[in-house]
């Protein structure tokens, strides 16, 4: 076997004609010949977020030490990936930096996306997508998004703030106007139903204005089933919520003379 091309080294040759030993401060200097300087007191030091505590015993060649994040991880860190700031922190940093990058609103991280960010989603999807379900009552219709909320999210969640509950949706008070911040509020599904294109509204010239049949039954403690009855059997909803309802039966008993 060939021996080490450095004068004076008796060893097997290895890679490009030198021993292991010669190799490897070859590779790291450049130079075969280069001697290891005294090891460097590092406690005390900042790196970064990293905070060099004391030192940690040595991983083949290399040196370690034993530091301390800004978070509070401790870990055991080589010394040369200290010194040329190839370890900046534990990976808390990246992890920072990763989610920060590219969020304007934060509604929609990890896929996870907020109801109101699926609103917002969904009311340009009825406007604005031709092969959506539900294009044809909207978008087909003419109805649009205020160009303050097609561009941005962040100002559509100042508009409307937070859903009230789970049970809300995006709302349109006017069924023929476009989705604009003085035309559209939270609601629940009965709010809706009662407003929707095809709720036929009651008059009872009573004061109280035209209102959905359900909502008349309410006003007047009705049952709207009953009404609902009523008009199935031939009578105008305004007969149906006029016509007095039938008095509880009262069963007859006999009195003693």
């Amino acid at each position: 076997m060939p021996r080490c091309s450095v004068a004076g080294c008796g060893r097997d040759a290895r890679k490009r004609g030198m021993c292991q030993m010669h190799y490897r401060r070859w590779r790291n200097t450049g130079d075969p010949h280069a001697v290891r300087s005294k090891l460097q007191n590092l406690v005390g030091k900042k790196f970064e977020r990293w905070t060099v505590v004391k030192r940690s015993s040595n991983h083949g060649p290399a040196t370690y030490w034993h530091c301390q994040c800004s978070c509070g991880t401790m870990r055991n860190v080589a010394a040369s990936s200290l010194v040329t700031g190839l370890s900046r922190s534990c990976g808390c940093l990246g992890s920072e930096v990763r989610t920060s990058f590219g969020v304007t609103h934060g509604a929609s991280r990890r896929g996870k996306m907020t109801p109101e960010y699926c609103a917002w989603l969904a009311m340009k999807e009825r406007c604005f997508n031709p092969l959506g379900k539900n294009y044809a009552n909207y978008g087909g219709r003419g109805i649009t998004v205020c160009i303050r909320w097609f561009n941005s999210f962040s100002t559509f969640l100042a508009d409307m703030g937070p859903r009230p509950s789970p049970k809300h949706s995006l709302d349109r008070t006017n069924n023929d106007g476009d989705y604009r911040p003085d035309n559209c509020r939270w609601a629940t599904k009965t709010t809706q139903a009662r407003n929707s294109r095809n709720t036929r509204l009651v008059d009872l010239s009573d004061g109280a204005g035209p209102l959905p049949l359900a909502a008349q039954c309410e006003r007047l403690n009705l049952n709207y089933r009953n009404i609902r009855s009523r008009i199935g059997r031939g009578l105008s909803p305004e007969e149906a919520l006029r016509k007095p309802t039938r008095l509880p039966y009262i069963p007859f008993t006999r009195t003693g003379r």
